[in-house]
C-alpha cells in the first residue's frame, strides 16, 4: 500500500539508507584527502584532485554504459541535450574549470586548518549561493533568507575563534575554492 503522501517505506529506507552511505563516503574520502595532504605522504593538490576528477569520469562513464536510464540527459529522446561543440566549450569546460579549481584549493587547505573548521567554512557556502542567485536575478531578496544567512554566518565566526591553529593562508586558499564551487 501507498501512504495518503505518496511514498512507501521501502522509498524511504531507501532514502535514508543512501543518504547516510553518501555522508559515509564523503567522510571517508574528506579524511583520506586531509591524511594524503600531509608532508610525509602526498601533498600535491593538483595530481590529486586530477585523479578525482579522472576516477568520477570513468565512474560516470561505466555507470553510463551499465544503466543509461540514470542519464536522461544524455540517452532519453526527448530530454536528450545536444552535446555540440558549443554546450561542450560554453557549458561543460567552465563547470569543469571550477570543479577542478574547486578541488585544487580544497585539498590545498587541508595542509592549513583543520576538517572541521575548513566543513564550517563549506557551510557559509549558502551566502555565496545566495548572493551570487540575486546578482542572476534568479531569486528574489527576502528578509527571511538573511536572517538565515546571518545565523549560518554567525555560527561560522564562532568556529574561526575555536580554531586553534588558525591559518590565514589556509583561510584564503579555502574562501577562494568556495568562490569556485559557488
Amino acid at each position: 500500500d501507498t501512504p495518503p503522501h505518496g511514498v512507501t517505506l521501502v522509498e524511504m529506507a531507501r532514502a535514508v539508507g543512501l543518504g547516510a552511505l553518501t555522508i559515509s563516503l564523503s567522510v571517508t574520502l574528506i579524511s583520506f584527502n586531509k591524511l594524503l595532504m600531509q608532508p610525509h605522504h602526498f601533498p600535491y593538490a593538483a595530481p590529486l584532485a586530477a585523479m578525482h576528477m579522472a576516477f568520477c569520469s570513468t565512474s560516470a562513464a561505466v555507470l553510463l554504459g551499465i544503466a543509461p536510464s540514470l542519464f536522461p540527459a544524455l540517452t532519453h529522446p526527448a530530454r536528450k541535450v545536444n552535446m555540440d561543440r558549443r554546450f561542450i566549450l560554453r557549458g561543460v569546460v567552465p563547470i569543469g574549470f571550477a570543479f577542478a579549481a574547486t578541488l585544487v584549493c580544497a585539498n590545498l587547505a587541508y595542509s592549513h586548518l583543520s576538517v572541521a573548521f575548513l566543513q564550517m567554512m563549506k557551510e557559509t557556502n549558502l551566502v555565496l549561493v545566495y548572493v551570487f542567485s540575486l546578482m542572476a536575478a534568479l531569486e528574489r531578496f527576502a528578509w527571511w533568507q538573511v536572517h538565515v544567512i546571518a545565523f549560518a554566518m554567525l555560527a561560522a565566526l564562532l568556529t574561526v575563534r575555536g580554531e586553534l591553529h588558525f591559518s590565514l593562508a589556509g583561510f584564503v586558499i579555502q574562501a577562494s575554492g568556495q568562490v569556485f564551487e559557488a
